[in-house]
């Protein structure tokens, strides 16, 4: 099962990658990627991950929900940060300063976003689990990681569903005003919130009454061999090589 259901169209090299490997890996780039301080890097990371999704597979829709996160937050900053004005939109003004921050931010998050697509993609649930509690990860954190991942598309069918079922009622038509609109899609998520909470008491009393218990969950680990322990390396050293490199390239904001 692919986490966050996920697919690609081959398997390949990255999926044969211990899990343990990948997920420290992960860490130690994200950590990288937001110590970062010029532009360069990040959107380098970001064009070369795109280039991996794009190779495995993964469905074009899967990209762009990132980017409109990144481009929400580079609409925010670049009109709230105070310095020099660039250009002005209506009452809202542009600054120098503002530009250069929302844009390294915008490439940080498109950066981030589609590395953890590549984890994701290539790790099965049960490697990913694995590798958590492997990292000495509280079991109570990681049964509740997997069960958000396991049931976070139920409950996104379920919405949509009750969407639909809510515009078959007119509850979105265009002939009321974006108030009603606002006030009806609020009433949605707070039936779905409600629906949730009791879905999650039944699966832990389904759960519990068929002897669930997080505490005896065994897990048995291989130990790690040398490609395991090159990957690492490896990491390491990328991770090391765009720190010096961007020292050398300076701090881009101030």
């Amino acid at each position: 099962m692919e986490i966050l259901n996920i697919k690609t169209r081959k398997v390949t090299w990255l999926h044969r990658i211990d899990g343990r490997v990948k997920v420290i890996s992960c860490i130690m780039f994200l950590f990288t990627i937001v110590a970062l301080r010029d532009p360069l890097i990040p959107a380098a990371v970001a064009i070369f991950n795109f280039i991996i999704l794009l190779r495995l597979g993964v469905p074009i829709k899967k990209l762009v929900y990132p980017s409109y996160v990144a481009f929400v937050i580079f609409l925010i900053l670049m009109f709230t940060v105070p310095g020099k004005p660039v250009f002005r939109i209506g009452f809202f003004t542009a600054t120098e300063k503002g530009l250069r921050l929302s844009t390294l931010i915008m490439l940080k998050v498109l950066a981030c976003t589609s590395l953890l697509l590549i984890t994701i993609a290539t790790t099965p649930i049960h490697d990913f689990s694995a590798a958590l509690s492997w990292l000495r990860i509280p079991s109570v954190v990681v049964e509740l990681v997997v069960l958000m991942i396991r049931y976070i598309d139920v409950l996104a069918d379920e919405f949509q569903t009750l969407i639909l079922a809510m515009k078959s009622k007119n509850a979105f038509s265009k002939s009321l005003n974006w108030r009603k609109k606002v006030y009806n899609m609020g009433t949605a998520a707070g039936i779905i919130l409600l629906r949730s909470l009791d879905r999650a008491e039944r699966i832990y009393m389904a759960m519990t009454s068929r002897g669930y218990d997080p505490s005896k969950q065994i897990v048995k680990y291989r130990n790690f061999g040398k490609f395991e322990y090159i990957g690492l390396t490896f990491s390491i050293f990328l991770c090391a090589m765009m720190i010096l490199l961007d020292v050398r390239l300076g701090c881009w904001i101030w």
